[in-house]
């Protein structure tokens, strides 16, 4: 038996709620973290330095970003 199927299976015969709902966060964690391999390491440079200045601060509302590009447009 395939390790999927007898996953299958084991799904299908559990009544407990929580532990469906930490098998999905489990699965979906794994799922949610390959797309980042897939990035060339310049990717993820560039976006770990924009989490870091995120994190610090140093961030433009989007608001504040539509305005100026408009205002931009208009001139």
């Amino acid at each position: 038996m395939s390790t999927k199927t007898k996953l299958h299976e084991l799904v299908d015969a559990c009544n407990d709620e929580h532990l469906l709902a930490s098998a999905i966060a489990l699965l979906s964690t794994q799922a949610d973290t390959e797309w980042w391999s897939t990035l060339p390491l310049a990717e993820q440079a560039k976006t770990k330095t924009a989490l870091a200045q995120l994190d610090e601060g140093q961030a433009v509302p989007h608001d504040e970003v539509l305005q100026a590009a408009w205002q931009k447009v208009q001139s």
